[in-house]
């Protein structure tokens, strides 16, 4: 699966890409304007980006992805306790997961990415 990991924080992006990378084809970007020129340049099964950024949330850039690649899957991280607050229509946004990340719900998320591109 091809992979997109999009949060501001460097450490966090290059983090995701080692536990992901042996299985996963995965590039990362620490800024998500420059994510979104990526997604329009090659193909993402999956994107999973930090939510609260400083240039562009979590939002606005699924909803762009969702008009330039409507197939991609789109996973929230966050910080914030409560996410509710965190609400979608995006069809694509399949799952919100907290900081700090658990691997089993990462693992779950995955699957149902990979059952979703089947």
């Amino acid at each position: 699966m091809k992979i997109l990991v999009v949060d501001d924080i460097i450490d966090i992006t290059e983090f995701l890409q080692e536990m992901l990378e042996p299985e996963h084809d995965v590039h990362i970007e620490s800024d998500p304007h420059a994510a979104l020129d990526s997604c329009k340049r090659s193909h993402f099964n999956l994107v999973i980006t930090d939510y609260n950024m400083p240039s562009m949330n979590g939002q606005i850039l699924a909803d762009a992805l969702a008009e330039h690649s409507p197939k991609t899957k789109v996973v929230f991280l966050t910080g914030i306790y409560d996410t509710s607050s965190i609400c979608s229509v995006n069809e694509s946004v399949i799952a919100i997961l907290r900081k700090p990340l658990r691997w089993a719900e990462l693992n779950r998320t995955l699957e149902k990415v990979r059952n979703a591109i089947s």
